[in-house]
């Protein structure tokens, strides 16, 4: 089974969902102007109903409910909720495209991706999938639409006309989603172990990476050359060449690792621990622990800001924290 197209199933909708460490010999950056935060708590912000998916654009932070089938929007500038939209059954995934009035939600037990116009919170178009749906990324242009299904399938969406260009198999339980900086290439991890890499040109499998352990998110350095994945079960974001698909080294965060973002600078990885409460700072040119935030509860993904000022993490015991 692939992914296929079916009309909207309600006009009100809203929004939902869908580091480490640099090579020897990678230039060195140029951060054009972007930051990462300093690594302090500025306010946590309680919105109930288990926070999973969280996107940020400008001020405003979208954050999917698992079990509210709705998102919450935060103006982290005065952390306050400014509103909510009525979604699909447990929305896990979401982006919100550059334009910052349209977005995409995987609504996991719905089997879909929903799109979205934020300005009138309604439904544009409705994919469905041929399992849970889990996370979602766009390409670099925005021409194209990465959904992820349990069951090991990637459905590749074209847009605006969200019609499916291709169905890839992938690893099962397909989750992290991640693009080469050139957008050529997508990296998917999947939780039974394994890196799927995906040719973006041609829609195509070109190889899997094998790596074991429980993979959850992952972040390409700024030069392409190496891979971090997250591991729940190991404890460690693996540092990963991304050419031979070798370890390079492991980075033991003392706990199972959940989400991991590159923050805009591409100097920190911030990442999540949800069975240990703790959201973690990591230096990605020295592969070292520089800082740890207890936050309690079970902290799952990271977005960052466009200067890469402020992080915002989405927490399922019903809050999401924001750090300056």
């Amino acid at each position: 089974m692939s992914f296929r197209t079916r009309k909207p199933l309600h006009l009100a909708v809203a929004l939902i969902a869908l580091d480490a460490c640099s090579s020897g010999t990678e230039p060195k950056l140029s951060t054009n102007g972007k930051t990462h935060p300093s690594g302090v708590i500025a306010a946590t912000v309680p919105v109930g109903a288990r926070p999973y998916g969280i996107a940020l654009w400008g001020s405003t932070a979208t954050v999917t409910q698992l079990d509210a089938a709705q998102v919450v929007r935060l103006d982290i500038s005065t952390a306050r909720v400014l509103d909510s939209i009525k979604v699909g059954s447990v929305p896990t995934g979401i982006t919100v495209f550059a334009s910052g009035t349209a977005a995409a939600v995987t609504n996991q037990f719905d089997d879909d991706v929903q799109f979205l116009d934020l300005t009138t919170k309604s439904s544009t178009a409705i994919v469905g999938g041929p399992s849970t749906t889990f996370r979602v990324l766009p390409s670099l242009d925005e021409k194209h639409l990465y959904a992820t299904a349990t069951s090991g399938s990637l459905g590749v969406i074209s847009l605006p006309g969200h019609a499916i260009e291709s169905s890839v198999a992938v690893g099962t339980a397909a989750n992290g989603l991640a693009l080469s900086p050139d957008g050529k290439t997508l990296y998917v991890t999947s939780m039974g172990g394994g890196i799927s890499v995906v040719n973006t040109t041609t829609n195509s499998l070109t190889r899997t990476i094998a790596l074991t352990g429980v993979l959850q998110d992952i972040a390409v350095s700024p030069d392409g050359g190496e891979l971090y994945v997250a591991d729940e079960a190991s404890g460690n974001i693996h540092v990963v060449d991304a050419a031979s698909g070798a370890i390079r080294t492991d980075i033991p965060m003392g706990g199972g690792v959940f989400g991991l973002t590159l923050s805009p600078d591409g100097k920190q990885l911030y990442a999540t621990g949800a069975g240990s409460g703790m959201i973690w700072i990591v230096d990605r040119g020295s592969r070292a622990k520089v800082g740890s935030i207890s936050v309690g509860g079970a902290p799952r993904r990271v977005a960052f800001d466009e200067t890469g000022s402020t992080a915002v993490v989405s927490n399922e015991a019903g809050f999401v924290t924001i750090i300056h």
